[in-house]
């Protein structure tokens, strides 16, 4: 199955990258937000080449310039480090966000993870962690140096009037000689709290975790395990103590290595929560009696509970196995509301109320 994520649909072009860094720079870049490394192309091109050696490629990240102003954030770059068969390369930016509220957050990696959550600051801090194993090639260590060394990520930090706009993604994903493996990319991005962020999110295989946090709605698609031929990869997709204000969106392919779900949240305005997964689904929200709760679930194979107190059902039509379709009682008057659609091709769903904490 062909993955594509359309974050930007109405963008035919690729453009090249103010304030954007490759890491696989040799030394920290300068403070300069034009700068651009020689790795990435500097001008607008219909169809990029692919770069000259043989095993690297273009990602399936695709993504235009923010708009607004860049703000300052050098890049400090580490040396690729070996051990054993394995190479790892860190680098980590550091902004001043102080004075903006919210946001937009972009974040992709064909292979690897996404982790966002927040600042303990007025700071923006983003680390980008490359590995990759040489094992099984003729020369190990050189050949997972060199994956690391032809991987490049791009990394964008804007300001537009007062909100902060991020966007880190991988661009050029080396493989190692040999074997066929493509080098990981992992993301973290940590802002600060003030304000509801929008997030897009891709992450092959994963997993993709959002952490204390407001957000305003987004999209957060996970490919499984198969894509990568990285078997048995263990993780969760998390929704950790997000407060929630507009329309949520998570999905995968439905593989079978696809990542649990577990969402932990506050609904804070009207929103809506779609899921369409192939794995367990876990979704606990926090009472107030100012929210009114519509919940469907449905899986192909599993068990599914919608326990969202007193509430009638609903008809609803599916060709899914098992199916609950409730809602609230005195759901259209309540002042903020939660529709909720979770559907699973294998897998438990799991839709309920979560317990007051105590003052």
């Amino acid at each position: 199955m062909q993955f594509k994520l359309p974050l930007f649909p109405d963008s035919t072009r690729r453009l090249s990258l103010a304030l954007t860094t490759a890491s696989n720079a040799s030394r920290p870049s300068a403070n300069c937000a034009e700068s651009v490394s020689s790795a990435v192309p500097t001008s607008v091109q219909e169809t990029p080449p692919e770069p000259p050696s043989s095993q690297t490629r273009r990602s399936t990240c695709r993504f235009d310039r923010p708009q607004g102003t860049p703000l300052a954030s050098p890049a400090n770059v580490s040396a690729v480090e070996s051990s054993s068969s394995a190479a790892v390369r860190t680098t980590h930016y550091v902004a001043d966000a102080a004075g903006l509220s919210g946001g937009e957050i972009v974040a992709c990696t064909e292979n690897g993870r996404v982790e966002i959550a927040d600042s303990d600051d007025d700071h923006v801090r983003i680390q980008v962690l490359l590995g990759a194993s040489g094992d099984g090639a003729a020369n190990p260590v050189l050949a997972a140096r060199h994956a690391v060394e032809e991987t490049a990520v791009h990394v964008a930090v804007y300001q537009n009037q007062n909100r902060l706009i991020v966007h880190v993604w991988n661009d050029t994903l080396g493989v190692v000689a040999g074997t066929g493996q493509p080098a990981s990319v992992s993301i973290r991005v940590y802002v600060p709290r003030r304000g509801a962020y929008h997030v897009l999110t891709e992450a092959h295989p994963g997993p993709v975790a959002i952490r204390r946090l407001a957000l305003s709605g987004g999209v957060m698609r996970l490919q499984s395990a198969e894509r990568s031929r990285v078997p048995g990869y263990l993780g969760s997709a998390e929704l950790d103590s997000v407060q929630l204000g507009g329309n949520l969106e998570f999905t995968s392919d439905g593989g079978t290595s696809s990542l649990p779900l577990l969402a932990k949240l506050q609904i804070v305005a009207t929103s809506t929560l779609t899921v369409n997964t192939g794995a367990d689904v876990t979704i606990t929200v926090a009472p107030d009696s100012a929210l009114g709760i519509r919940a469907f679930g449905a899986s192909g194979d599993g068990p599914v509970s919608v326990l969202i107190g007193e509430a009638a059902k609903r008809d609803a039509t599916t060709a899914f196995a098992a199916s609950q379709f409730l809602e609230q009682a005195g759901y259209a008057a309540k002042p903020i509301r939660l529709e909720v659609k979770a559907t699973t091709t294998k897998g438990r769903v799991t839709i309920a109320l979560g317990t007051r904490e105590k003052p």
